[in-house]
């Protein structure tokens, strides 16, 4: 087995806070577009009433079973361009990340999706190869991409460009070779 990827130090980035910048004169904005405006009895929270949650043991499978493959198949694009991928271990415990022979380190998260957990899944897995990339960057490492595979493609195509506004590739099996064109 090959050991664990290059390390790439860097100088610690600068980042700078976005700014709220106000709307173009002349432009009007419909306030409604936002939502409904928050009332101060929803700002304080409540448990209400609670109900067990309880998962079938069957999803659950289904779940990991989709987990597995899809990591597999983005496993198998990775050593098919003569990379050995790797997973994360300890307090950074992405799915894989490979770095390319030009020194490229790519960091990915995995996600399984069902009809009814997709939203939920891919938000997880956004905030989680975010976290990652970040967590790598801290610790003196250039991270050059974020990936979040999925088993599938996702029913709302909008996640196409969500993923793209905050810098992450989104890819699933037929689409995870276009990481290395």
């Amino acid at each position: 087995m090959a050991g664990p990827p290059r390390i790439m130090k860097k100088a610690p980035a600068q980042s700078q806070p976005r700014r709220v910048t106000k709307a173009p004169v002349g432009k009007q904005h419909d306030p409604s577009a936002l939502g409904v405006a928050l009332e101060p009895k929803n700002t304080q929270g409540t448990s209400g009433n609670t109900t067990i949650f309880e998962r079938d043991p069957d999803v659950v499978d289904r779940g990991l079973e989709g987990h597995r493959l899809t990591l597999k198949k983005l496993a198998a694009a990775v050593y098919a361009h003569g990379i050995s991928p790797h997973e994360g271990i300890d307090s950074c415990r992405y799915d894989l990340a490979w770095m390319t022979p030009a020194g490229s380190l790519y960091v990915a998260e995995v996600k399984s999706l069902s009809g009814q957990n997709e939203k939920a899944q891919l938000r997880l897995g956004l905030g989680q190869v975010l976290d990652y990339a970040q967590f790598l960057e801290a610790a003196g490492h250039t991270v050059t991409g974020t990936v979040l595979a999925v088993e599938r493609a996702p029913r709302d195509k909008r996640w196409v460009d969500i993923c793209k506004r905050a810098g992450v590739a989104l890819v699933w099996p037929t689409t995870m070779y276009s990481l290395f064109d």
